[in-house]
């Protein structure tokens, strides 16, 4: 083949060539811009996490413990209401209970157990509480719970307490006795010394606290012959507080020709630090 020849050849071949990668020149490009298509997902996924990171779903508040108060038929019920409005300010949810299944049924979902002021006479209280409520009661305080007692709730706690016909027998959640400091069951404003500070307060035949030398206790007030008026002692992990007088009491508890009306003053403040005194709040 003569030199010409091969120059044509050679010369279409090349044109042929062309031809074929400007037909598929297109197809590249495309592919080029899909690859591009899939990289920038990533971005877009990313930004989308980012968006909920910033927005999470909302959680329930957390159920405030619960505060199981004493309201039955050997209750003050001007007592019970003030500790159910204490408590309900400290943060817990009051609930009554009127009897001891509903102590039991209840307890576990508690924080806070209450009996405030009662009838003069508890030995009916005392006798109803079963080994199971007693047993419930105990495990209760030792796994943290807290227990409030208020004059017949104090005595109600305690080991018990002398009588002329001898030594009668309360729950023995403490380990201490008590005595009435008063010698008649009338209502009556008398002073207490209150973590340093003289204190005008409701009393009625509340009881002093005498406890074991080996007992270690944080007193919180003092009667005016200086016996324990109102104290503080742990059990187990758990918080015992009881208080002879009435720091929850309010005017309307007040009677005309009351021994030492005239001293009367709200002792809303000495509520409120109970509360936080015996919560930990």
């Amino acid at each position: 083949m003569n030199t010409p020849v091969r120059i044509v050849i050679a010369a279409m071949v090349g044109i042929v060539a062309l031809a074929a990668f400007s037909l598929l020149l297109p197809d590249l490009r495309g592919q080029g811009n899909k690859t591009a298509s899939k990289t920038s997902a990533p971005s877009d996924q990313i930004a989308t996490h980012s968006e909920d990171a910033n927005n999470p779903p909302s959680v329930p508040a957390p159920k405030p413990k619960v505060a199981l108060i004493y309201n039955g038929q050997f209750a003050d019920r001007q007592s019970a209401q003030r500790i159910s409005t204490l408590a309900l300010q400290s943060g817990f949810e009051p609930v009554y209970f009127s009897d001891l299944k509903q102590l039991e049924e209840h307890i576990d979902d508690a924080g806070l157990l209450a009996f405030g002021g009662t009838v003069d006479d508890i030995g009916p209280l005392i006798n109803s509480f079963t080994p199971e409520s007693i047993s419930a009661i105990r495990h209760f305080i030792q796994e943290g719970g807290r227990y409030l007692g208020i004059c017949g709730g104090a005595y109600l706690a305690s080991a018990g307490w002398q009588e002329e016909g001898g030594f009668t027998r309360a729950l023995g959640l403490a380990p201490l006795t008590t005595a009435n400091f008063a010698s008649d069951a009338l209502p009556r404003i008398m002073t207490v010394n209150w973590k340093g500070t003289p204190r005008s307060v409701y009393y009625q035949l509340g009881p002093n606290f005498t406890l074991p030398e080996s007992e270690d206790a944080h007193v919180l007030a003092r009667y005016s012959d200086h016996s324990i008026a109102a104290l503080m002692l742990k059990s187990g992990r758990g918080t015992i507080y009881l208080v002879g007088p009435h720091p929850e009491a309010e005017e309307t508890w007040l009677e005309e020709d009351m021994e030492g009306l005239s001293n009367w003053s709200n002792t809303d403040d000495l509520a409120r630090d109970m509360m936080q005194d015996v919560t930990g709040f």
